[in-house]
């Protein structure tokens, strides 16, 4: 089958067709070159690194942690992380996780809905000139990927927020012919859980998707099972039942993941500890949420025993300095501060500031962020 050809549209249309025509091609070739590879649990990641997905978190999360403390009037804590993020990326960006796509458009699209356009034109610009830069070194300016970044640059801001939820069914639809029914696997949902706003209108469709595709039952399993593809996608579902506020149908399949990580973990299969992090935070959360319904109810209470439990195995397995570590704190700080509690969240923020503040790129600390 021979390759498609570049379309052509008028001057005014070229850049969006150029962009999702270069989206076609990097997931069809990357795959048909065999970039695209599951990792031993389940995840789908890129050829030359399988633990690029563990920086692709963290660069999500350096983002979002910064954007908060921004916002908050935390200045100089944010920029720190956004520092580390942006030295995240630059090693992101030579390995060309096929989720790294999908992650830099949730943190685009969470800063232009939130207003932060010149943020964005910062972001976006680093990102392009880097990617540019790598590009025209390894003679590879008219390759899908290098052009996707260049139709990014020449895009104005307006009309960004559109085009990467448009870009993202584009995407979405070439996962489709590569994965049949689980195309959402090349997705960082587990990642991210502000998704629905990079989708738009298309987000009812990937939910549709995700809840209704076959997954083994966790009531099925009495005992610790190695399926890796299984565990993973029904933490992605659950993922997408919190972001519906089923919250207590989301806390059965946490709680499930939790104990199946735990029985791994005391077996002494550590790999499982990432996910077994994140599965706490994600019941913590759980918790907090259902906490607003039933104000009298042990929900904060145990949403914060969760959340500290996954700090303790987060500082254990990724140390103090991991972006997992921190952001995890912070969303304990948010809480203490949301309660009122200023005893509590002054000492933690100072816990956390004395971290991120000297966690400059190149320094010992910021090693740690991988």
């Amino acid at each position: 089958m021979s390759p498609p050809t570049t379309p052509s549209y008028p001057d005014e249309l070229f850049i969006q067709a150029k962009f999702f025509f270069n989206i076609i091609k990097y997931f069809r070739g990357a795959y048909d070159n065999g970039q695209f590879v599951h990792n031993d649990l389940g995840e789908l990641v890129s050829n030359v690194s399988p633990t690029s997905i563990t920086k692709i978190n963290n660069f999500y999360k350096c983002c979002i942690t910064a954007i908060d403390l921004i916002e908050r009037g935390y200045h100089i804590q944010g920029f720190a992380l956004v520092s580390d993020a942006l030295w995240l990326i630059e090693q992101l960006l030579e390995e060309r996780d096929p989720k790294l796509i999908d992650t830099i458009c949730d943190v685009s699209v969470l800063l232009l809905t939130r207003g932060w356009n010149q943020m964005y034109d910062i972001l976006n610009e680093r990102i392009c000139a880097m990617v540019e830069i790598r590009a025209a070194q390894k003679q590879e300016k008219d390759q899908p990927w290098a052009q996707m970044f260049a139709c990014l640059k020449r895009l104005p801001t307006s009309q960004a927020l559109e085009l990467m939820q448009r870009g993202w069914k584009c995407g979405y639809d070439q996962l489709e012919g590569i994965f049949p029914g689980h195309s959402w696997d090349g997705l960082n949902i587990s990642c991210s859980s502000n998704h629905p706003l990079r989708m738009g209108r298309y987000v009812s469709q990937l939910h549709r998707d995700i809840l209704s595709s076959p997954t083994t039952s966790p009531q099925r399993h009495e005992h610790y099972s190695n399926d890796s593809s299984d565990i993973q996608r029904q933490f992605t579902r659950a993922k997408v039942l919190y972001s519906l506020a089923h919250h207590d149908e989301a806390l059965r399949v946490f709680e499930y993941i939790i104990s199946r990580c735990t029985k791994a973990r005391k077996s002494g299969e550590e790999k499982w500890m990432a996910l077994e992090i994140d599965a706490l935070e994600a019941s913590a959360k759980c918790h907090y949420a259902l906490s607003a319904l039933s104000p009298t109810s042990s929900c904060i209470s145990t949403a914060e025993t969760l959340l500290k439990t996954a700090i303790t195995r987060s500082t254990i397995f990724w140390r103090t300095e991991s972006a997992t570590t921190i952001a995890l704190k912070h969303t304990l700080w948010q809480w203490y501060s949301e309660q009122s509690r200023c005893r509590e969240a002054d000492m933690l923020r100072k816990a956390i500031d004395d971290v991120v503040i000297k966690s400059e790129p190149g320094t010992p600390n910021a090693q740690m962020m991988r």
